[in-house]
């Protein structure tokens, strides 16, 4: 009858599963490592920082591995940088930096992200004596904020490869075809 209610006779209440105020996705561009390139992409990390998260969290540093880098001493140093689902972007805006890594990967760039997506790409600088025929493989596996109670892990898709691409070398080869360390 009119002006007699609603009637709800399908109505459900169900818990809502807990939201992470930060998810993090590790990401990988599979292109040649130049030496001479200040700033190699090895591998990244997509942070989706939820818009109800306040204040906005503060990075204070990444993790990871180097497993499948032939041999570390090829790496003179690392940056993290700023940029896109393609790759970091120009102008280069360096987050943090470190000299050659150890066994592990770890950075500690402070940085504010913003709500919604932020990308950051760990990227080197090789060595000039690296070694062209060598490899460098790299993927951030943790994240850690201020304020939260231990890392975060970084998921990785299944499509995402743990080796990265072969050194090639950006400087001429000296006459008589060989470079120290290398072919």
């Amino acid at each position: 009858p009119p002006h007699s209610g609603v009637l709800i006779d399908d109505l459900s209440l169900e818990t809502v599963p807990p939201r992470r105020p930060v998810e993090a996705v590790a990401t990988q561009l599979v292109v040649p490592m130049l030496i001479g390139k200040p700033h190699n992409p090895l591998c990244g990390v997509r942070l989706e920082v939820a818009d109800s998260v306040q204040p906005p969290p503060r990075l204070v540093s990444l993790r990871g591995d180097l497993a499948g880098t032939t041999r570390r001493s090829d790496i003179a140093a690392c940056r993290v940088l700023l940029g896109g689902p393609d790759g970091p972007t120009m102008p280069i805006a360096p987050v943090g930096a470190a000299g050659p890594p150890a066994e592990t990967l770890q950075l500690s760039p402070p940085h504010e992200l913003a709500v919604g997506e932020t990308w950051l790409w760990v990227c080197i600088e090789l060595a000039e004596e690296a070694a062209l025929d060598h490899r460098v493989a790299g993927v951030v596996t943790e994240v850690e904020l201020a304020g939260e109670r231990g890392p975060i892990r970084v998921t990785r898709p299944e499509h995402a490869g743990s080796a990265g691409p072969a050194i090639a070398g950006a400087v001429p080869v000296p006459a008589g075809g060989r470079r120290p360390g290398g072919l």
